[in-house]
């Protein structure tokens, strides 16, 4: 009995860490640092502080596999070197569909989602406070996906 409480115990712990790390690699708790490495290292450029105060990052030129990207935002809460959130705003076009792409590779991570109809976006509760959400952004341009923290 304790062995099958143990299994238990284990596939939890591995899920709940599991749910928590997200698009390109990223995981909420990262350091500042550890964020700009990865991104760096999956072909994105640090901009600057946008005017919402996150951390801006453009794909490089060069990486075809980024081309439909418009930006990835960071975002950390307060003077706290911990990553609470980010967000990836894509480019719809004939030839990419990011909700059909980009929803696929949310539930491969996380799960089903929740579809709202009247609003339109998708939802996943991730605990701790922690949730994607994805949709078209207000002007329909873009397609976006946000991780956050609830505070």
């Amino acid at each position: 009995m304790s062995k099958v409480l143990s299994l238990l115990a284990f596939i939890l712990l591995f899920c709940s860490l599991g749910a928590q790390t997200g698009l390109f690699n990223l995981s909420y708790g990262d350091t500042w640092d550890d964020c700009d490495t990865i991104l760096y290292d999956k072909g994105f450029s640090y901009i600057d502080i946008n005017d919402d105060g996150g951390d801006l990052y453009y794909p490089m030129e060069d990486v075809p596999e980024l081309a439909d990207i418009d930006q990835l935002v960071l975002y950390f809460e307060g003077t706290e070197d911990e990553l609470t959130g980010w967000a990836v705003f894509y480019i719809p076009s004939q030839s990419f569909n990011p909700e059909a792409v980009v929803v696929k590779q949310l539930e491969k991570l996380h799960g089903k989602g929740t579809y709202n109809k009247d609003e339109k976006y998708y939802s996943w509760e991730l605990g701790k406070n922690r949730y994607v959400e994805a949709g078209t952004t207000y002007n329909s341009k873009l397609f976006y996906v946000e991780y956050g923290t609830e505070y």
